[in-house]
């Protein structure tokens, strides 16, 4: 048997953030907008634009995007617009309407208890208005919130909601709104009923999805009869090849980190027992491997960390790439110590640079930012660099590390660097 270690430390670490960028592709943006200003004209000369989209999944890169535009303005000349061209461009402005949904938008930021609760006779009303197609994304969301909240209040609905998404039209708004009712709330029940939704007749594949995301991001406890269902999806296909398996996965590992069930401990030690026993040195093996890790480290905890430093010791840099997204999450010494020490000198480049991401999910205390620092100043790679100062810009409106990055400014002469620098400082 396992145990998940019994203190706060080396416990799961609940209700940290990021476990969703685990199962989607990851897109980070930069941006930089200047102007040439004309003083004796009090007008702007020239503008020029830059931007980066950059889109990654599992710490690997997809693809990446570059923008570059200029305009040039110039002193507005009295002459009438063309008639026919301002049929083409003049619109009516429903300002009622805009400031409706600006309010409304409010509303929603706002403390959920404050927002007042619709009704479920108002909440059916709205699902015929969304059948309708006649709500607007917005609308759809707050509809998503009162149904999600009426529901914690009154559990005994959720097999009628679960009935609702059943006679729905697969593929439909309604049954994602429904879906994520049911998610949010959260209980046994309610997971049955997602399972249920999952195995009906005509279920898409986004539904299926929407299911095991769902078992993912669980607040609550996973019920036996959701953790069976798991392994049976999990067990059905390649979770390499087939997102639904790999999905099911995640959920197992993310499963523990709410209850430290030694069953399923036990049941991923297992299966990394089996790849280590079935598959040899082949990339593809080397990425299952690597899976594995990852499924680990959404335990939130210590008790792979065997095998986490089994992999950090590796020659592969698949596995080291795995062990460095392994312990994202946990707060452990030793766990630290592998990230800051191991990871973030190993000779591999991609390896750092996933280490840096696992301690965005870090606390960020003396040692973090310490070690942001260093990295920052001292990691030979451009990217590296600039994604140490990303995390700590994320952080700007903190003295020491707005500080430590106008200092930074001068210093450093990668125009990728500068330029995240300069975007994180001009943020308050």
């Amino acid at each position: 048997t396992a145990s998940i270690g019994g203190d706060e430390s080396k416990g799961a670490a609940a209700g940290v953030q990021g476990v969703a960028n685990q199962v989607a592709i990851v897109v980070k943006q930069d941006q930089k907008l200047s102007f040439l200003w004309n003083k004796s004209n009090q007008v702007p000369q020239d503008q020029s634009y830059a931007g980066t989209t950059a889109l990654s999944y599992w710490g690997g890169s997809v693809s990446e995007f570059v923008t570059e535009a200029k305009a040039t303005w110039h002193l507005a000349k009295e002459q009438k617009f063309p008639e026919k061209l301002e049929k083409i461009f003049r619109f009516p402005v429903d300002v009622k309407s805009l400031r409706a949904r600006i309010a409304s938008k409010l509303n929603v930021a706002k403390d959920k208890s404050t927002v007042s609760l619709k009704t479920w006779n108002e909440i059916n009303v709205d699902l015929n208005h969304l059948r309708d197609q006649k709500l607007s994304d917005l609308q759809i969301d707050e509809l998503l919130q009162q149904l999600s909240q009426n529901l914690r209040l009154d559990p005994a609905r959720i097999d009628e909601v679960k009935q609702m998404a059943l006679s729905a039209m697969p593929g439909s708004r309604e049954v994602t709104v429904l879906m994520g009712a049911l998610g949010y709330e959260g209980s046994a029940q309610s997971q049955g009923a997602l399972v249920d939704l999952y195995q009906r007749q005509g279920a898409t594949l986004d539904e299926k999805g929407k299911v095991l995301v769902e078992f993912v991001l669980a607040k609550q406890p996973l019920s036996p009869q959701s953790k069976d269902f798991l392994k049976r999806e999990f067990q059905a296909a390649d979770p390499m090849k087939n997102d639904l398996a790999s999905t099911a996965g995640l959920a197992l590992g993310s499963s523990i980190s709410k209850d430290g069930d030694p069953a399923m401990i036990k049941y991923v030690h297992e299966e990394w027992n089996r790849s280590k026993t079935l598959f040899g040195a082949k990339k593809s093996d080397l990425e299952k491997q690597r899976y594995l890790l990852s499924v680990m480290g959404n335990s939130k905890s210590n008790v792979f960390l065997e095998e986490v430093k089994s992999a950090a010791e590796s020659p592969e840099i698949e596995l080291r790439e795995g062990a460095a997204t392994a312990v994202r999450f946990s707060r452990d010494e030793e766990s630290r110590n592998l990230l800051m020490e191991n990871f973030l000198k190993d000779p591999s480049k991609s390896v750092r640079m996933i280490a840096v991401d696992s301690l965005q999910y870090q606390p960020f205390d003396e040692r973090t930012i310490t070690t942001l620092e260093s990295c920052a100043v001292n990691d030979p790679a451009v990217g590296v660099k600039v994604n140490c100062y990303r995390i700590l810009g994320n952080q700007v409106s903190q003295p020491r590390v707005r500080s430590f990055l106008s200092g930074r400014l001068s210093a450093e002469t990668a125009p990728q660097v500068k330029a995240m620098i300069e975007s994180s400082l001009r943020l308050k």
